[in-house]
């Protein structure tokens, strides 16, 4: 997974379209660079992974994002 500089690229890409859609992006504390430092960025296998370890099983992508991912598993 990408870190410094290009983790912060990524943030920065997120923060500008954040903006571009009217999302008023706070600079500073709690910016997009912020979020980046204090949010994992996992690969999709160790996502699966920590879901099958949670008891979860089928684990299948439905959504995906920027870095963020969205899971449909079953108990």
């Amino acid at each position: 997974m990408p870190d410094g500089a290009e983790r912060d690229l990524w943030f920065d890409r997120f923060g500008a379209f954040a903006a571009d859609n009217g999302v008023a992006v706070q600079h500073g504390a709690g910016g997009p660079r912020t979020l980046g430092r204090r949010l994992p960025i996992l690969a999709p296998e160790v996502e699966v992974d920590h879901l099958r370890a949670a008891g979860f099983s089928d684990p299948q992508l439905f959504y995906a994002a920027f870095t963020f991912r969205g899971w449909v598993a079953y108990a």
